[in-house]
């Protein structure tokens, strides 16, 4: 709110020309804020004593791997935008972009509260093997209950809110982002896994890693070469399928942290329900598809509460 506040004046007197000093604005307000609120229980102080600098290096080396892959992230995306640029012009760039905007209303509120909530409490636990792995397994579980459903909704409602929220001009990227939704089921379920390196305080492998992800999607620009946009979407997915699988292994390999019997079972049939929807938006038309959307919904949102009514009757029988 503190930032909205802040920008509106830049926007409003300066235009185009406010951009800059309101992204300034943000950030600024964003330190005041959080030296506030944090100073109540914190006390703000300064010092240059040699041990003091040297306890903050790890936080220097994490801060310094989350600059080096978000730099990376930023450019593999630039360098795809430049590509899809030369081969289908702006309005291709545009349809792409449109779809990062459509698919990061989930995965980026997600990012932001397992950023801010559980991976300090994952770093805080992590030297114990049984409370790390549950940690994990319950993390993944709980977006394995409340994404597929909204992605369920989103493959029958993509039509009707692309043209409130942009325009009709931007319908054509409703048949490509459809196929990129069931990828963000897989990017979901795997981003607890992946803070499993963060919350190690293993910068080296948490940076090769995002760095593997990140590369994968110049995949993108194969598959528009393959078969145009339905091509794009399909890449979209498979770069998300090799992200959850690059994560999964590591946590494997590294930490121990497996997918259980009963979450591989929740996410086979909340990809089903989400695939059937796929299917449905395509063979159905009318009152036909939307019965067919209410009832597949349905059944997500059944799974998804059985399990949660399963897992604290589980949890409560401990």
């Amino acid at each position: 709110i503190a930032a909205t506040s802040a920008i509106i004046p830049f926007y409003y007197y300066m235009g185009m020309d406010g951009v800059l000093p309101a992204i300034l604005a943000v950030f600024f307000v964003n330190l005041a804020v959080v030296i506030i609120f944090s100073g109540r229980n914190f006390k703000i102080c300064f010092s240059f004593n040699h041990e003091v600098l040297a306890s903050g290096f790890p936080l220097l080396k994490l801060g310094f791997a989350l600059m080096l892959t978000n730099l990376l992230d930023n450019g593999v995306q630039m360098l795809v935008q430049s590509g899809l640029n030369r081969v289908g012009g702006l309005n291709l760039v545009g349809l792409f972009r449109t779809n990062v905007v459509i698919t990061s209303m989930f995965t980026g509120f997600f990012l932001s509260s397992i950023s801010t909530d559980y991976y300090p409490r994952l770093a805080g636990i992590f030297n114990d093997n049984k409370k790390r792995l549950d940690s994990v397994r319950r993390q993944s579980e709980f977006l394995m209950m409340i994404v597929p459903p909204a992605l369920v909704a989103m493959m029958f409602a993509l039509p009707v809110i692309t043209p409130l929220l942009l325009s009709r001009e931007f319908l054509d990227v409703v048949p490509f982002t459809r196929i990129a939704l069931v990828g963000v089921l897989f990017s979901s379920v795997h981003l607890p896994f992946t803070y499993s390196s963060l919350a190690a305080g293993d910068t080296r492998h948490f940076f090769v890693l995002n760095a593997v992800q990140s590369i994968d999607l110049f995949l993108v620009l194969l598959g528009y070469n393959w078969c145009g946009l339905a091509g794009m979407g399909v890449m979209l997915l498979a770069s998300n399928i090799l992200d959850f699988a690059s994560s999964l292994f590591l946590a494997r390999v590294r930490y121990g942290i497996t997918m259980s019997l009963r979450m591989k079972v929740l996410f086979a049939c909340q990809m089903l329900a989400l695939l059937l929807s796929l299917g449905a938006v395509y063979i159905f038309i009318g009152p036909l598809k939307w019965l067919s959307g209410v009832l597949i919904l349905s059944v997500s949102v059944i799974v998804s509460l059985k399990y949660n009514k399963y897992e604290n009757t589980a949890v409560g029988g401990i």
